[in-house]
């Protein structure tokens, strides 16, 4: 009972996330079988946002999810896992949050 939930809300979280921030899910092999989900970030002129997010956001919404490039130079991405004590507002929240940290850190930026 537990496993169909996670994968359940890691997929129904990624998709939130993705159209929140209008970008898209990573899936590869396994990736779509497990309870986590990669999620690519909203472009920012300042790269350093999106390197220093995971740390933003714990000091300014106590949460935590690591960021990380599949190359150098490219996209950035979070990677955010499921739990049993995750619901599906908890996404909601980290879409918010970074919304507001790109509202405020990135030069022009625009959904």
């Amino acid at each position: 009972a537990i496993m169909p939930y996670l994968l359940a809300l890691s997929s129904q979280g990624g998709a939130l996330l993705a159209s929140h921030w209008n970008t898209s899910t990573l899936v590869s092999g396994d990736m779509a079988s497990c309870a986590m989900v990669n999620v690519g970030l909203p472009t920012c002129s300042n790269e350093s946002v999106a390197k220093d997010l995971p740390w933003t956001l714990l000091e300014q919404y106590h949460t935590w999810v690591p960021t990380f490039q599949v190359e150098a130079g490219g996209s950035w991405w979070v990677r955010v896992s499921a739990q049993v004590y995750n619901g599906l507002e908890d996404y909601k929240m980290l879409a918010d949050a970074v919304l507001e940290i790109y509202t405020v850190k990135c030069p022009g930026f625009r959904i």
